[in-house]
């Protein structure tokens, strides 16, 4: 009797196992996917003598409108070398959907993604912004951040009829981005002599490029109908001039994919 009992269990746990065998149907599906992202460091849109001139304008205005004494004076270098400089970004996180079609082991689709990265420093020469306050009395808060359309197309590495809920995938993407990179500088000495958080300076660039992406993850099947995944995706723009370089974008992702014709 027990081990009648044993073999029953034993033949459920089979029967359940075949019944969430990958083999995903045809179709549309819809699926979400979020993670975190890194941006390489790039050029910074912000030359040194564009943010020297408003911070010394801002410095000018705090000293025309209060009168402190003594006057305020920037703290700035008066000159740097490097006066294009370098952003160093923070790490970031990114989210997105897709709508697509399945087809055997191909999937194709349509993804409306958002990245964002703040800024971690902007360094001219030895001489950097920081996203805390430095002993000059500046403090820097700004991101780059991108909205990208792209048409993705992926190959699923399952062999059919398999018992195999774990799927990898590979897949390439392209598309078009709308970039925007901003930053805001703070100092402890104005912000004191106006009384307020206002900025000292603020700057903003926007710029759009094609952009692609390459993917590589892996696949676990809830049921034939709705899977979840991990994935490595490396981003890549064209050369952006203000940046003087391709923005480079790696991210870790978790997705979430449901067929519409779950019901048929």
């Amino acid at each position: 009797m027990k081990f009648s009992a044993q073999s029953g269990i034993a033949g459920l746990l089979l029967v359940s196992c075949s019944a969430f065998a990958a083999n995903p149907v045809t179709g549309l599906y819809v699926g979400m996917v979020g993670g975190l992202s890194y941006t390489s460091n790039t050029d910074s849109p912000f030359p040194y003598t564009t943010v020297q001139q408003a911070v010394n304008s801002g410095f000018a205005n705090a000293n025309a409108t209060y009168n402190p004494i003594p006057p305020l004076v920037s703290p700035l270098p008066a000159t740097v070398t490097d006066n294009i400089g370098e952003i160093a970004y923070s790490v970031g996180g990114n989210v997105g959907g897709q709508l697509g079609y399945r087809w055997k082991k191909f999937r194709f689709e349509g993804e409306l993604m958002f990245n964002m990265n703040q800024l971690s420093s902007v360094n001219y020469d030895s001489y950097s912004f920081k996203d805390h306050t430095t002993p000059d009395g500046f403090r820097m808060k700004g991101s780059t951040y991108f909205i990208a359309g792209l048409f993705n197309a992926y190959y699923e590495l399952y062999k059919e009829g398999s018992d195999a809920n774990f799927v990898p995938y590979v897949g390439l993407g392209i598309g078009f981005a709308k970039l925007n990179s901003n930053m805001k500088l703070y100092n402890t000495y104005v912000n004191n002599v106006y009384a307020k958080k206002s900025a000292v300076a603020e700057f903003t660039d926007n710029s759009g490029a094609p952009i692609v992406q390459g993917i590589i993850g892996a696949s676990y099947f809830l049921d034939d109908f709705t899977s979840i995944g991990v994935d490595f995706r490396y981003l890549k723009t064209n050369m952006i001039s203000s940046l003087g370089a391709s923005l480079e974008v790696p991210t870790f992702n978790i997705s979430f994919i449901s067929s519409l014709d779950s019901a048929s």
